[in-house]
């Protein structure tokens, strides 16, 4: 693999870590509010960053609530997860 394609993906694993902490330590937060955080050390598109949200929640490690206009995003528990 090409190296920039193995950063490219080291990258999106960092940020899917720091996006899981945030969550974790705020217990939930708005979509706009992690982009932010995201933005002071990541210079990434909202677009980008909805496509790592999605492949969290894919992958079954959060959940997105819609709510007017806001995504409130939500830390998946183990209970929560074992149900499903």
């Amino acid at each position: 693999m090409p190296n920039r394609i193995v950063r490219a993906m080291f990258i999106r694993r960092k940020l899917q870590f720091m996006i899981l902490e945030y969550v974790k330590e705020k217990g939930k937060a708005t979509s706009r509010e992690i982009y932010e955080v995201v933005r002071k050390t990541y210079d990434i598109s909202y677009q980008q960053f909805l496509s790592i949200l999605m492949q969290l929640e894919i992958e079954g490690f959060i959940e997105i609530h819609q709510v007017r206009d806001n995504s409130i995003v939500v830390l998946k528990t183990r209970q929560r997860m074992a149900i499903e």
